[in-house]
């Protein structure tokens, strides 16, 4: 359960990336970034629960390049 929150975690921060900034004060902005690692041993789903949980974005960011094809050429 640990896996699938930790990574869940990096699936919202690359939703929220570039959408949201913290400012330290008026002269120093830093955009919301999170790195998670999932460490653990081998035959523990870390492949499929990235698989399930990625599998959005993949798609929004193939229909993103589709809509974009035609204003980019």
């Amino acid at each position: 359960m640990a896996i699938l929150s930790i990574l869940s975690l990096g699936i919202l921060a690359t939703a929220f990336q570039s959408k949201y900034e913290v400012e330290i004060n008026p002269d120093w902005r830093e955009p919301l970034c999170l790195y998670p690692v999932a460490v653990a041993p081998p035959g523990e789903r870390k492949s499929a629960v990235i698989s399930a949980l990625s599998g959005p974005v993949y798609e929004y960011e193939a229909e993103q390049r589709e809509f974009e094809a035609a204003e980019i050429a």
